[in-house]
């Protein structure tokens, strides 16, 4: 039997919504997922400088950061076999708000979807919002 809690409360997540086969992840928290131009090494970006901007590009702290990917905390922790792993797909809505799944196999334990944002504007994603699907996968010996 399979063992999934949410903040050490055992509960039962949503299997199979929206046609896809799998449990439903949601947001426990609203998070900002900026985009990758809300970076300040953009903020004064000038083409015609651009030969003094790159000057000391790798050791600029902006661009350091620059595709550190956002953390969607679920608080869900699901306890797997030896042999099994978890792979998790982005929702369709945050696909079409460009946003990248990062990491996408993950053992069970304190389950967070981290993304990227590629598109030109900061993605809110709410409180409850359907984030991913997690389905369990069983490792072939």
């Amino acid at each position: 039997m399979r063992k999934i809690q949410q903040d050490d409360q055992d509960i039962q997540l949503p299997f199979g919504t929206n046609g896809l086969p799998g449990y439903s992840i949601e947001a426990q928290n609203t998070v900002v997922v900026p985009s990758i131009l809300s970076n300040p090494f953009f903020k004064d970006f000038n083409l015609l400088k651009i030969s003094k901007q790159l000057k000391g590009l790798r050791s600029n702290p902006d661009l350091q950061n620059l595709l550190t990917p956002s953390e969607v905390h679920t608080g869900i922790t699901i306890e797997l076999n030896d042999l099994e792993y978890i792979q998790l797909h982005l929702a369709d809505a945050l696909s079409k708000k460009h946003l990248l799944l990062v990491q996408p196999v993950t053992d069970g334990t304190n389950l967070k979807v981290q993304v990227l944002n590629l598109g030109l504007k900061d993605v809110k994603i709410e409180v409850g919002t359907l984030v991913a699907t997690a389905l369990i996968q069983q490792a072939i010996q």
